[in-house]
């Protein structure tokens, strides 16, 4: 699988699999989803995204991972209103992915200023490799580009929704030139 440069020293492949709906299943279905999930990491397709939104496809997930955890690379999210619920589903989190997450986003920008300050506190700990913001309406994207200059370097990631349904995750600059990831919301110049 051709491979894309999500942030300094997180490559992932061009393709993943997004676990909404398709992995909030019952029991009875785990065995598919572990085929699925074997087929995905056997074609070096190792980038899984999820959400506490999603139902069951976090448990699903890190259960159809299981021994390969450490071959994954699991995106996912914080959507909570509060800071004590965003706890709560980070815990959750770092129980199912054994301490680590490689990329945590906030999910539909829900309480993004409160969660980002002890998000910014996981990522210095070494828990979380990259922060990133998420929201699937295009009005949003103003609101997506203060989520990373308020974020300043440690926002790396944004995930926005593309015309055929399909989230792109795009990266912000790393370097001290300013790009714009909206260049006709904001501007198409780097400064």
């Amino acid at each position: 699988m051709e491979p894309r440069r999500l942030s300094p020293g997180l490559v992932v492949p061009l393709v993943g699999l997004g676990t909404w709906s398709v992995l909030d299943v019952g029991p009875g279905e785990q065995p598919g989803v572990d085929r699925v999930v074997e087929v995905m990491l056997d074609h070096d397709c190792e980038l899984f995204d999820s959400s506490p939104m999603y139902g069951r496809a976090e448990r699903v997930l890190a259960a159809a991972l299981g021994d390969r955890r450490p071959e994954a690379v699991v995106a996912t999210k914080i959507w909570a209103s509060t800071v004590e619920e965003g706890r709560e589903q980070y815990a959750r989190q770092h129980s199912l992915y054994g301490a680590h997450v490689e990329v945590e986003q906030i999910h539909n920008l829900l309480n993004w200023r409160g969660q980002l300050a002890w998000l910014l506190e996981e990522q210095r700990a070494g828990a979380v490799d990259v922060l990133g913001a998420t929201h699937y309406s295009a009005a949003a994207f103003g609101e997506l580009a203060t989520v990373m200059r308020t974020g300043g370097r440690s926002i790396s990631r944004v995930s926005v929704p593309s015309p055929v349904g399909i989230s792109t995750l795009g990266s912000a600059p790393t370097s001290s030139r300013r790009c714009s990831l909206f260049p006709s919301l904001i501007s198409s110049s780097c400064t």
